[in-house]
Order: structure tokens, then C-alpha cells, then sequence
């Protein structure tokens, strides 16, 4: 009777091994999907249109962040793409002010994608 405990033992181990080296190794491959050039630059783009307010002022007030919103991607080489859509900045009073832009994104050497300055495409922003 011990001999078949001490069996069962090993055996329930070993399937308990088994099975968690087959979790570790479906989750890892399931999280590494590879995003497509045009997500990789929608994420450049967002990226910079997180960062946008830094040191600005709009009205005088200081910004304390901003947000890009991209509405058209549009693939001009390989290596660049021109992206446009609407960025809100909010002053330090909560007061949103908008705007849209136009930003060239390039694929740098090193393979990850750059988003260029936003080029606004009015001189005034719209508060609210």
C-alpha cells in the first residue's frame, strides 16, 4: 500500500510540472504579439501627444496635460508616415483648449518609429 501511495505521489508531481511548464510557456507566447507598423505609429504619435504641453502656456495659464487623438494615418513610404487628428491641452485650471495637427512619423534605425513635432493646423485654439 505505501509503494502505490509513493507512486501516485510521484506521479501527481510530475503531472503537476508538466502542466505548469505548459502555462508558463502558452502565456508567454500569447503576450508577445507583434504590433503592425501602422499601431507602432499611432503609438509614437500618442506617445507625443502626451508630452506636447510641456513648458507651454495657453492664455498665459500653464498647461498640466494633454491628449492626442488620431483620426487619419496615411502611409507615405517604407519608412514615414503622416498622421493628423485633434489634441486637447488642459491648463492648470481645468480649462480644455483644442486644436488639430499634422505630424510625420519616421521609422529610426533602430527600427521603432519617431513622431516628429505637431504641426497645428489653426493659429487659435478652441477653449472647452
Amino acid at each position: 500500500m505505501k509503494s502505490v501511495k509513493k507512486i501516485l505521489c510521484l506521479i501527481l508531481a510530475v503531472l503537476a510540472v508538466c502542466s505548469l511548464c505548459a502555462c508558463g510557456s502558452g502565456s508567454n507566447s500569447s503576450s508577445t504579439k507583434e504590433k503592425t507598423p501602422e499601431q507602432q505609429v499611432r503609438s509614437a504619435v500618442e506617445s507625443r501627444g502626451m508630452l506636447e504641453y510641456f513648458g507651454s502656456t495657453i492664455g498665459g495659464n500653464e498647461l498640466k496635460r494633454s491628449s492626442a487623438t488620431i483620426t487619419n494615418v496615411k502611409q507615405v513610404s517604407d519608412t514615414e508616415y503622416r498622421v493628423s487628428g485633434k489634441i486637447v491641452m488642459t491648463d492648470i485650471y481645468g480649462t480644455n483648449w483644442s486644436n488639430t495637427f499634422d505630424c510625420k512619423v519616421t521609422q529610426t534605425s533602430d527600427g521603432s518609429w519617431s513622431a516628429g513635432s505637431f504641426e497645428y493646423t489653426s493659429k487659435n485654439w478652441t477653449k472647452g
